[in-house]
């Protein structure tokens, strides 16, 4: 099982929109091969806050092999091409039980 955690933040104020873009490339990741979990978190308010502009993805993959097919995807790169002029920064982890 692959896990990723991937820490998205938007512009001031552009969080909702990022998250509208997502939401509709995350219903074709969910069909593809491998796509265990595929899901945006926001802070509850409780513990270290990551921030009114910011959330997080919290993915699960079959295999390594599956994720690099989603990383390819056309879905994926038309996501990014529309909503990066809107982010400030995107830091993917990618891991593995220990």
């Amino acid at each position: 099982m692959i896990h990723v955690v991937a820490i998205i933040a938007a512009n001031p104020g552009r969080r909702t929109f990022v998250l509208d873009e997502f939401e509709k490339m995350r219903l074709l990741t969910l069909k593809e091969a491998g796509c265990v979990q595929y899901d945006p978190v926001v802070d509850t308010g409780n513990g270290d806050l990551i921030g009114p502009d910011t959330f997080m993805v919290i993915e699960k993959w079959e295999t390594l092999a599956s994720l690099d097919a989603h990383n390819k995807s056309a879905h994926l790169a038309a996501f990014v091409d529309t909503v990066k002029p809107q982010l400030a920064s995107l830091k993917v982890h990618v891991l593995k039980p220990a």
